[in-house]
């Protein structure tokens, strides 16, 4: 079954089907049009098989005729409990990798980040690097920069070398660009979809 959306404007309830829910982005078809706009704050009810049922608020992000976008953001307890899968993008962005040598000096290498989510990057370069190690990264978005914290988990040698590496610190202020950036190309994704 899929999943199912409720959701309460003044004395109407509506009941629409998810039709896409990856991240902080849930798109859900109605039967009929709704009254909310753009912009406004939903009380929102979700099941998937009617015998668990589980309440969140989001806010609208676009809306067709019968068709909304929600933007949800759980709470990190209701995060690690859902544990929905992160959304990923493949990209084409440089960045720069800070590696700590044995003298405690630090090695800056030139890479490409091949794609990107909240809670991972993959990464090409033409160096090796140590598994199961910690580097800075600061890797240059369209519009931004981030800087986190990643560890590499995973190595394949193939023209070059390919890393998957997962996010293992990262700033307030650089996690909300990343999400800026990853829901944007979320909306960017439906909208083709659509059009």
């Amino acid at each position: 079954m899929d999943s199912i959306v409720q959701i309460k404007l003044g004395k109407k309830m509506y009941e629409g089907q998810v039709t896409y829910q990856e991240g902080d982005v849930v798109e859900v078809v109605f039967s009929e049009p709704l009254t909310a706009q753009v912009g406004d704050p939903v009380s929102c009810l979700i099941t998937h098989n009617y015998s668990e049922i589980q309440n969140f608020n989001g806010v609208i992000l676009a809306k067709d005729d019968k068709r909304i976008i929600l933007f949800y953001s759980p709470t990190a307890t209701e995060f690690r409990e859902q544990r929905r899968r992160y959304p990923r993008f493949d990209v084409n962005f440089d960045a720069v990798l800070e590696r700590k040598q044995e003298d405690g000096s630090t090695n800056k290498l030139i890479v490409k980040v091949t794609n990107v989510s909240l809670g991972g990057l993959a990464l090409h370069t033409s160096e090796k690097l140590a598994s199961k190690t910690e580097y800075r990264i600061s890797v240059q978005l369209p519009d931004a920069r981030v800087d986190l914290a990643v560890m590499n988990i995973y190595t394949r040698e193939e023209n070059g070398f390919h890393y998957g590496c997962k996010v293992t610190s990262i700033s307030s202020k650089n996690l909300h660009v990343l999400r800026r950036y990853i829901l944007n190309r979320q909306l960017e994704m439906l909208k083709l979809q659509h059009s």
